[in-house]
């Protein structure tokens, strides 16, 4: 099936939901439209900024510009004086000569004799000369300070790999490219021949000191998780630092650690006594048959259904036998028989019954809980044993941090404990992002307040509406193409079964794979359309590197190109912006001295639903009121496989509220409330006043199939933000006081030749050649086609600019050169303007992650 293009013209939609009361929660946006939670994380590097300037060579940069405006210089001379060669040799009667040819003459100084009476010949060649011994002494000095710069970085490189919390950073996150790579590169003398492998080690050391101190990723005490708080008084930004970088440490196990466990468990069929049976999610009752999906179905005999009825998912097999074999009116006389039934049932794919544990933050402690329940200690003890010397070995762990080479001891511990226990291998996804690598993992707590005053809010306000409004929008157009598909898909359904009623089991396998395989071709269009809208409002023709607009100018035209119909009930009330600040200290913030940036906005989504958040803030029981406070109605969560939709906990949204449902697309174990559990099997769809309905078979629970669908919708609006897209440069595009847009440039990897240039020297000069051709700040990021995330480039690091040439090289040989692509952005805010400070006074990059709540009381965005 064609995806469908975005067309609002026939949309049918319902009225508006009435405005929950409890908005103490959150601060108004100027006009009232909009609102933030009062809560933002502060997410921030755990290493100084300052850090990145020691591997930074501004005189080597000058160096080599000078080089090449000296190697430019002797060029055009040389072009001068051949043509001149080549016109005299005319003039004396000859053939006039190649390019080739005249330099020859030039270079070997024939004319001297043949065109003795050419004078301007002689001059433009003394010329030349000149400018040619200019550029040999400007490659002379350019050499010295390369390798000067080259031992300099090259020592601060030793210098970071020696320091205890880098060493520790790294020794969480990959133990043996510790081992392997930066410890490799200590063994080694400095000074002494810089091989491949040496470069190797020291780029590795370089990525790992840009993911530190220029990347907002929130992870350990190199990416801990701090908060701050809109104020309604007070100035304009105040920050309280504690003594220390982090004032909480957690360490967590990885769920898949402790599932490994389990699934290596030897007596993992003796053990399902004391484990829940439930019904298959995808399997409904119906007139004494169980019906399967796509219309099979089998007829249970009386006493199947005696079991049956009793497999809840909280009852255990061995109390479903106790209170079947003590039923007198049921012809069973030993758990023996029951759990023969069980099993059964099982083979027939009726209910599931398999020792597994639910998705939880503390899995060990889901798995102690199910040990408890155990009461054969043959069964019991291997287990319980097995998971006292993985906590044994965890504990050991969380003793060590602060000493890099306690923690590689204890991790090398824990590994060997694990893989001795399971027979796995103690890392996965090597490579992956978001993977989950590694058994044990930190969150931390930044010990870091800060409180944001009304002053900041009523500056940005007016142009973060704005932005605002274009993303409800987006949300609004992705929301509406994926209703069109599944409507399309419900009507071809009804049409073959000639019902207007449809088992959303079959409608979910037709339309499942535009939210996973298909979702960016179902995003694509609306986001295309996005972009173009704005392309009108904005004037990108121009060749210009910023554009400026005061957001009363661009009012009428958001209005005009982001207004919606009436608001569907299912759309996200919910965007995510990250904002950024650029200023000299706090004190700039109370004299106006700032310019707010946004680095990222997430449509449509809540990113401060997962527990990586909200575990790590003062009050989690605040965000959880939040919610129930944004929403009169239920939402639905979904209830996966693990393994599915990302395998990490502590990613996975989990800040929901009591009145919410949980759609069951996996038969398997959950925390939740489970009369808050919908089976997938007990859903039907129908239409109802032209809305698409998903309710229980027994009409208990009634829901829009849009709000049903909204937590999968959400996810694939969430990373479809971008204002402009286009090729080659955008400028930097600012309303009011906040940059919406920073500047650009995208490229094609073929463009920067000088990456594959066989010399290290030649690469960097020629490096800096392009740069200034292409008017490229000092400090971008680079991201290339098919990469997840950006890398930091100082374009006068010699260690930078080699990463970048390898990366440009891996683009080629990994995707082909016609198809490789990558883009350069700004590092905005710059290193000369990260305020956030520690006790020390050093200075971090950071964001503000924020959660904008549209007012439904508003209908329409804009206003004129």
């Amino acid at each position: 099936m064609e995806i469908l293009a975005f067309d609002d013209s026939k949309l049918i939609v319902p009225a508006n939901p009435e405005l929950p009361d409890d908005t103490s929660h959150k601060v108004d946006l100027p006009d009232g439209r909009w609102s933030l939670w009062r809560w933002a994380a502060l997410r921030g590097t755990g290493f100084p900024v300052d850090m990145l300037l020691e591997l930074g060579a501004a005189a080597c940069a000058r160096s080599a510009d000078e080089l090449n405006k000296k190697q430019q210089n002797e060029e055009a001379n040389r072009q001068v004086a051949i043509k001149l060669i080549q016109q005299a040799m005319i003039e004396e009667g000859h053939a006039r000569p190649s390019a080739r040819k005249a330099f020859k003459v030039l270079k070997n100084r024939t004319f001297v004799n043949t065109l003795s009476t050419h004078e301007e010949v002689h001059n433009a060649a003394s010329q030349w000369l000149k400018s040619l011994e200019a550029f040999n002494c400007a490659g002379t000095y350019f050499k010295q300070e390369f390798d000067q710069a080259t031992a300099q970085v090259s020592e601060s490189l030793r210098n970071f790999a020696e320091r205890k919390d880098f060493r520790e950073a790294v020794t969480w996150q990959n133990r043996k490219a510790m081992k392997t790579g930066i410890d490799a590169l200590l063994r080694k003398k400095p000074g002494v021949h810089r091989g491949s492998k040496y470069r190797q080690h020291e780029q590795l050391v370089a990525n790992y000191i840009q993911r530190y101190c220029a990347k907002n990723d929130t992870i350990g005490f190199f990416g801990p998780v701090g908060w701050a708080n809109f104020v309604s008084t007070g100035p304009a930004l105040r920050a309280h630092c504690g003594s220390f970088l982090i004032s909480k440490r957690n360490l967590y196990f990885e769920s898949w650690c402790i599932d490994a466990l389990v699934e290596s468990y030897q007596y993992r069929q003796e053990v399902l006594p004391w484990v829940a049976p439930r019904r298959n999610c995808t399997v409904y009752e119906c007139e004494g048959k169980m019906h399967f999906p796509y219309g099979t179905s089998i007829t249970l005999k009386a006493i199947e259904q005696e079991v049956l009825a009793l497999c809840d998912g909280e009852r255990l097999a061995n109390d479903i036998a106790n209170v079947l074999v003590q039923d007198p009116h049921v012809d069973l006389h030993s758990a023996t028989e029951v759990f023969t039934l069980l099993d059964d049932l099982k083979s027939k794919e009726v209910i599931w019954w398999k020792f597994e544990l639910s998705r939880e933050l503390r899995p060990e402690i889901a798995l102690h809980k199910t040990i408890q329940k155990i009461d054969d200690t043959q069964i019991q003890l291997p287990l319980k044993a097995a998971l006292e010397e993985m906590q044994e070995a965890f504990d050991r762990v969380k003793a060590s941090v602060g000493d890099p080479d306690e923690v590689s001891r204890s991790l090398r511990d824990l590994e060997a404990t694990f893989n001795r226990l399971t027979g796995h291998t103690a890392t996965r996804s090597a490579g992956g992002t978001y993977a989950g690598r590694t058994l044990v993992y930190e969150d931390c707590v930044r010990d870091t307040d800060l409180e944001v005053g009304p002053e900041i809010l009523a500056d940005i306000g007016p142009a973060l509406n704005l932005v605002l409004d274009s993303a409800r929008w987006l949300s609004f157009a992705i929301w509406y193409t994926y209703e069109k598909i599944i409507r399309k898909h419900y009507t071809s359904l009804t049409e073959s079964t000639g019902s207007s009623r449809v088992d959303f089991v079959q409608l979910w396998a037709r339309i499942q794979p535009y939210f996973f395989e298909r979702r960016d071709e179902v995003a694509s269009a609306a986001q295309a359309q996005f972009q173009k809208r704005w392309a009108k409002i904005l004037d990108l023709s121009s060749n210009t590197n910023r554009l400026n607009y005061c957001s009363g100018e661009l009012k009428r035209s958001i209005f005009k190109e982001f207004s919606t119909p009436e608001r569907p009930t299912s759309l996200p009330r919910y965007h995510s912006p990250d904002l950024m600040f650029s200023a000299k200290d706090i004190d700039a913030f109370n004299r106006k001295e700032y310019q707010a940036v946004l680095g990222e906005l997430h449509a449509g989504i809540n990113t401060l639903s997962c527990p990586l958040f909200f575990e790590q803030h003062p009050t989690p029981e605040d965000l959880f009121k939040a919610v129930e406070a944004d929403f009169s109605e239920p939402r639905v969560h979904f209830i996966v496989p693990k393994g599915s939709w990302g395998d990490l906990t502590r990613l996975f949204p989990a800040l929901t509220s009591p009145q919410d449902y949980y759609l069951a697309l996996h038969s398997g174990p959950s925390q939740i409330d489970e009369t808050k559990r919908i089976p997938i099997g007990e859903l039907v769809v129908e239409q109802c006043d032209g809305e698409l309905k998903l309710h229980t078979r027994d009409k208990q629970v009634t829901l829009g199939l849009m709000t049903g669908l909204g937590q999968l919708i959400e996810v694939v609006t969430a990373g479809q933000f971008k204002i402009c897209d286009a090729p080659g440069h955008t400028p930097r595009i600012t309303i009011d006081k906040l940059v919406v847009s920073r500047e650009s440039w995208r490229f094609e990897v073929k463009e920067a030749v000088f990456a594959f240039n066989k010399e290290e020297a030649e690469r960097y000069s020629q490096a800096r050649k392009w740069v200034l051709e292409k008017k490229l700040p000092r400090f971008v990021f680079v991201k290339f086609s098919g990469e997840f995330k950006p890398v930091f480039i100082d374009f006068t690091s010699p260690v930078y600019i080699e990463i970048f040439s390898k990366l440009v090289r891996r683009a080629v040989s990994d995707q082909g050169q016609a198809d490789a692509s990558f883009t350069l952005t700004e590092m905005l805010p710059g290193i000369e303007d990260c305020w956030l400070p520690d006790a020390a006074n050093k200075r971090y990059t950071c964001e503000l992650r924020m959660v904008a709540v549209e007012q439904l009381s508003q209908k329409k965005c804009g206003g004129q």
